[in-house]
Parts: C-alpha cells; structure tokens; sequence
C-alpha cells in the first residue's frame, strides 16, 4: 500500500503574503537617494555650462573691436589755421587712439592703426607743434599737451563722420632763432685769425 507524499508546494497563503514595510521603506530611500544625485548632477551642470557660456559671451562682447568712424576738421591757433604739428587722441578703455598730421591748411583727418577713422567712444585730444630748433621746443602752451588734462574730448559715433570738427587754440610761443650761418663762419675766421696772430714768432 503506497504511502501518501507530502505536498511541498508553497501553500497559497504565502504566495500571497505582501512583502514586510521594512523592504518598503529601504527601496523607497534608494530610489528618492538616486533621483536627488541626479538632480544635483543636472543642477551642477546647467550651472558650469551656463555660467561658462555667459562668462564667453561677456568676454566677447568686452573685446570685440569697435567700429571705426572718419573724424576730420581743421585747426586754429591764435585765429589762423595751424600750419605743421599733429592731432593725438587718448581712450581710456584699452583701445588703440588716433593721430593726424595737420596740414598747412590747418585740416586733417586721422587714421588709427594705418586704418582711416577712430574708433567708437569717448577720446581725448592733444596738439603738438615743435619748432625748428635743436632740441625742438613746442610751441604750444602746456596746457594743449597734457594727455592727463587733455583741453577737449570728443565722442564717435556715427554721427561724427558728417561733421566738421574745429578746435580753436591760442597762445603760440615764440620760434627759436635760426643760427645765422653767416655769422657762424665769420666767428670761426675771426678766431682762426686771432690764433694766428697769436702763435706768430716775434
């Protein structure tokens, strides 16, 4: 007579046991863990990339070469157009400044860096006018050539480029006196004379 087996199935009352609130809490820790990293990551690189891109955009926007404007007019001194020297502009925000020679006419038009035009923005001006002495002297009050408290400033803008610029000085000094060349040559003979006589045997 056969011997009944024991069943070794699961009985269904433990298939359908739910699992324990401790495996619960534990899986729900892991998961809120995970999803605060990665939103930590995603926060730490919107503010590398975007921080990085405004600092590049700053960067450009701060060294991008401003447009260059003609500046043209004519110069005065003592009520008559300043014949020779030049016009020297200064910027205070890096920028290249521009120069002119003016002409015996008293106009010019100045050029920065070869290029016709200055460039965009506020510029201080300078005069210089040397004499023809050796060294040269200038023969404009100091007050004209002081880079530190230029006598006029002017703006660029687009607008310049259809005006006139005039700048009215005053105050010329006085030319050094060119060395007579005939005076010269008879100073030497004078003395070349008197050496002469001087070492003559008597």
């Amino acid at each position: 007579m056969a011997e009944p087996t024991g069943d070794t199935s699961p009985r269904k009352s433990e298939l359908s046991k739910p699992p324990t609130a401790g495996g619960e809490r534990n899986g729900a820790a892991s998961n809120g863990n995970t999803i605060r990293w990665q939103r930590a990551f995603v926060t730490a690189f919107a503010v590398v990339f975007f921080g990085g891109a405004a600092a590049g955009v700053i960067w450009y926007v701060a060294n991008i070469e401003p447009p260059l404007y003609p500046v043209k007019g004519v110069v005065l001194l003592d009520g008559a157009p300043m014949s020779g020297g030049a016009l020297l502009t200064f910027r205070s925000d890096g920028w290249s400044g521009a120069l002119a020679a003016i002409g015996d006419d008293g106009r010019f038009e100045v050029t920065t860096n070869g290029q016709y035009g200055a460039y965009e923005g506020e510029h201080k001006i300078t005069f210089t006018l040397m004499d023809s002495g050796f060294p040269p002297k200038s023969l404009l009050p100091a007050e004209y050539i002081d880079p530190a408290n230029p006598p006029f400033t002017i703006d660029v803008d687009v607008h310049t480029q259809d005006e006139d610029l005039r700048f009215e000085l005053s105050g010329r000094r006085v030319d050094s006196p060119k060395p007579n060349a005939e005076g010269t040559r008879q100073g030497s003979r004078r003395r070349s004379e008197n050496t002469s006589a001087t070492d003559a045997p008597r």
